[in-house]
């Protein structure tokens, strides 16, 4: 027998993961809470990290960047090996402002909530790129939207209760312990699972919903901290040097897939996208923006791609519109087209998807 033949049969089978050639990543910090948690549930950790690419070693280095998509995935697989469907609220309910290094103290130098929640969206491409994190303000209300940019990085329920309880739990330990939002929203279906998530958060809570939403009070977000007083000067000092330990080299290049990202979102179904649209709005040539795109790692047509069928995805989700006009409502003018792309992403044909919908959704 071959050397190479006795190792193929001796070598353990590892699966292919739909995360190979995925760019997203996140801050090996977050892997922590779920080590720690697993550890807590006396769950088997060490082959559970090695399933998913990551070891140990990857907490010693807080900061180094591992991939978003394997993390997702860690995060489902711990849910399933806890036997525990609510693992990432859990999660997301011991989270502590400690666990994010000096990102803490700036926190902590906020002098309301609304700055605080601010300084968390300003950095949430430090912490994870290829991510989104939004914030619209009307006359009574701001909301706060989370969501990963790369539709095939799916399923993440875990993920997006993990991060949403995570936020609700660090305003509670800035002083308003008692605290709750106006109303919480999710991707995902939350069929049976209202109840638990309306004790955690102690507000009305929605699924299957455009995106992942967190709707707070202006009064809440305007009120001043009693935390002793802010200090302008500390929060502009470490603000720089949290600046200076995140924003690097690859920080500055991912802005600009984040930028595109949100023109193509903005326009998709509304009005023609292509690149040089895109690269016209941005104040870049054609050359430029593909150069820069495929600096870091990406390129026009994979980030259209991806919103794409993030929108065809939700559209199915809310079952009110025929596959045939789906299509040309992100950007297909060929159904048979539009079908074989959201196959090759997903693993099934928009029927089929559209088929497993969660029971109460509407029929196509």
């Amino acid at each position: 027998m071959s050397v190479a033949r006795a190792a193929e049969q001796t070598a353990p089978h590892r699966r292919p993961s739909p995360c190979e050639g995925k760019r997203a990543t996140i801050r090996a910090l977050f892997l922590e809470p779920i080590v720690s948690e697993l550890a807590r549930r006396h769950v088997p950790i060490d082959g559970l990290l090695a399933r998913h690419g990551f070891s140990r070693a990857d907490i010693q280095s807080p900061y180094s960047r591992v991939s978003l998509c394997l993390y997702v995935e860690l995060m489902e697989d711990a849910a399933a090996r806890a036997g525990d469907g609510f693992f990432g609220l859990d999660l997301g309910s011991r989270f502590k402002l400690q666990q994010l290094g000096p990102f803490y103290a700036l926190m902590s130098n906020a002098e309301n909530l609304r700055a605080a929640l601010s300084m968390f969206a300003r950095f949430q491409g430090a912490w994870q790129t290829r991510t989104s994190m939004n914030v619209l303000r009307d006359a009574e209300t701001t909301s706060y939207t989370y969501g990963i940019d790369d539709a095939a990085i799916w399923p993440r329920r875990q993920d997006a209760e993990f991060t949403l309880a995570a936020m609700a739990t660090l305003v509670r330990q800035l002083g308003a312990p008692r605290w709750s939002p106006l109303q919480l929203e999710f991707e995902h279906s939350v069929a049976g699972r209202e109840p638990r998530l309306h004790d955690f958060f102690r507000a009305p809570v929605r699924g299957q919903a455009r995106f992942n939403r967190m709707t707070i009070s202006n009064d809440d977000l305007d009120r001043p901290f009693c935390l002793g007083g802010a200090v302008p000067e500390a929060a502009r000092v470490i603000e720089q040097h949290l600046r200076d330990l995140l924003f690097d080299e690859a920080d500055n290049d991912s802005t600009l897939a984040e930028a595109v990202t949100n023109c193509v979102a903005k326009r998709l179904g509304h009005a023609i996208v292509d690149v040089d649209l895109v690269a016209r709005e941005l104040n870049l040539s054609t050359r430029s923006l593909r150069r820069k795109l495929d600096e870091e790692g990406t390129s026009f047509r994979e980030i259209l791609q991806g919103q794409r069928l993030l929108r065809a995805r939700k559209l199915l989700d809310d079952g009110k519109h025929q596959i045939s006009e789906l299509a040309a409502f992100v950007g297909y003018s060929d159904v048979a087209v539009f079908s074989r792309a959201f196959k090759a992403w997903t693993g099934v044909s928009p029927s089929d998807y559209a088929s497993h919908r969660p029971l109460g959704a509407a029929r196509l």
